[in-house]
């Protein structure tokens, strides 16, 4: 135990109910980059496919050299949607990582 350097929790749906924040960014960014409605549609699709893998990744495979731009696009957009529809905590998720962060000084 006393060689654990770095604890990582995923947020959306692990830590926190998202409330389809994930979903509604894309859309959001599927318009910032005019993209038509049917290649909308099935992005739409891959993105719900391949939920929980980098989104870096997922736009990299939908929209090549404007991986980067739908990725800034969406972490703006997100941000955005959490204001103005909110989060909350899964239960017990909290009980789960308080104790992480005085891990260090516990098993030393």
């Amino acid at each position: 135990m006393n060689d654990v350097e770095l604890i990582c929790f995923d947020m959306a749906g692990t830590t926190v109910l998202d409330n389809g924040l994930v979903l509604e960014a894309f859309r959001r960014t599927i318009e910032d980059l005019e993209v038509s409605p049917d290649e909308a549609e099935s992005a739409e699709a891959y993105v719900v496919e391949t939920m929980g893998q980098s989104k870096i990744e997922v736009f990299t495979a939908l929209f090549g050299v404007r991986a980067s731009t739908a990725n800034e696009s969406f972490e703006r957009n997100f941000v955005e949607s959490a204001q103005e529809l909110g989060v909350s905590e899964i239960p017990g998720a909290r009980s789960t990582v308080e104790p992480c962060v005085t891990w260090d000084s516990r098993w030393r």
